[in-house]
């Protein structure tokens, strides 16, 4: 028997940015008991009730902010856009905004362009201000697939993040969109086909609750095809244009924003946003409530990373896959996790000659074994921190032998 996880959540961890297929249902999940866990916990909002159009356009089709996000001020003129459970539009991951005299700030753009319309749509009724500036955290999918959006509503805005990322988008994030449209169809047309049947994938009745889920899934995922077939040129058009590979300081009238490196650490090119009147780090996906995921990670960045975040000594960090307020908790638990990680990875590489591979690696998980209380917070619990624990030590072991 098999079950399928149909639909994005705030709980969704980022799976290799692979824009969707875990939300579409190509990842497979060890079953609940009963199967009753097709989809994902919470019912859907009235508003995904839009249908898929091929010619989306941010007016009117875009679903109402409420319906994707939770937006709650955090500090000063500083504001995060959380998505909640079930959004109208493909989206999992949080916004950013700050407030200055000149205009407004947005660090990351979300998922699809409708996601980002919701934001925008909030942003025009409260502010008069224009986004001056758009800030990419790295280059994955639900970090700038909205950037066009922004484009379109503000023409002059610019979009900033390290130089490395226009190059990343182009080849990776392009090629992972042209995948998701050829294999996502067929999944949705699978998933259609439970629907009108009424049996579920192990052949069982479909419960209530899983039609509901599946049928949430299936709409909000068409959707979301429907406006992946206009992304890749959208994408190519709006990869950043202020490119950094050094700290800038913007001047957002009133107060500033530092953009500073941290990369390589998540991704090849990772940056956080500084404000630092209210002490403020925006930092992407380099702390995440959920097992770090290391896929084309530098793990020995990603620790200098936390441990310059940490010196920053900030009083409030936004995580893009994290409730609003637990980054300061994912920073104090992260930052030693990954220093510890790749100091026992660096001695088991130079230890003598007759220790084995495996031994190397169960010496890296050992030094693990005191983070497991705070691994287990994040949800990664029992054979999920083995499983973690161990692939982290032997891609740590493989860039301590490179080093």
């Amino acid at each position: 028997m098999r079950t399928l996880r149909l639909a994005p959540t705030t709980s969704t961890p980022l799976l290799a940015v692979a824009f969707a297929l875990l939300a579409a249902g190509c990842a497979e999940t060890a079953p609940p008991g009963d199967g009753a866990e097709i989809g994902a916990e919470d019912g859907p909002p009235a508003s995904t009730a839009v249908e898929a159009d091929p010619a989306i356009v941010l007016d009117a089709s875009i679903p109402a902010t409420a319906d994707v996000f939770r937006i709650d001020s955090i500090a000063e003129g500083v504001w995060v856009a959380e998505v909640i459970a079930s959004p109208a539009a493909y989206a999992f991951a949080s916004s950013v905004v700050v407030a200055g005299d000149d205009g407004l700030l947005v660090v990351d753009t979300q998922q699809s362009p409708s996601a980002a319309g919701a934001l925008i749509r909030w942003l025009r009724e409260r502010f008069e201000q224009p986004v001056r500036w758009v800030v990419n955290t790295h280059f994955h999918g639900d970090h700038v697939n909205g950037n066009s959006a922004y484009r379109s509503a503000w023409p002059e805005v610019e979009i900033v993040a390290l130089a490395s990322v226009p190059e990343a988008i182009r080849p990776d994030g392009l090629a992972r969109i042209q995948g998701v449209l050829e294999e996502i169809p067929a999944v949705l047309e699978e998933r259609q086909g439970w629907l009108d049947s009424g049996t579920g994938p192990d052949g069982n009745p479909l419960t209530d609750a899983q039609r509901e889920r599946l049928d949430y899934s299936v709409r909000v995922n068409r959707r979301y095809v429907a406006e992946l077939r206009g992304l890749a040129e959208a994408l190519e058009r709006t990869v950043p244009d202020r490119t950094v590979d050094a700290p800038r300081t913007l001047d957002h009238g009133g107060r500033t924003v530092q953009i500073l490196p941290v990369g390589p650490a998540h991704t090849v090119g990772d940056l956080i946003a500084w404000v630092a009147d209210v002490r403020l780090a925006a930092v992407g996906d380099v702390l995440e409530e959920a097992a770090p995921w290391i896929e084309g990670a530098d793990l020995h960045g990603w620790a200098e990373a936390l441990a310059a975040i940490r010196g920053l000594e900030p009083d409030h960090v936004v995580a893009s896959h994290a409730s609003a307020s637990a980054g300061p908790r994912l920073l104090e638990g992260e930052a030693p996790l990954f220093a510890d990680l790749v100091t026992a990875a660096e001695a088991a590489a130079v230890s003598a000659a007759e220790v084995s591979p495996d031994e190397r690696v169960a010496a890296v998980v050992a030094a693990l074994e005191p983070h497991r209380d705070f691994l287990q917070s994040v949800g990664v619990v029992d054979d999920a921190f083995t499983e973690w624990a161990e692939a982290a030590a032997r891609q740590a072991l493989a860039e301590a032998g490179a080093r």
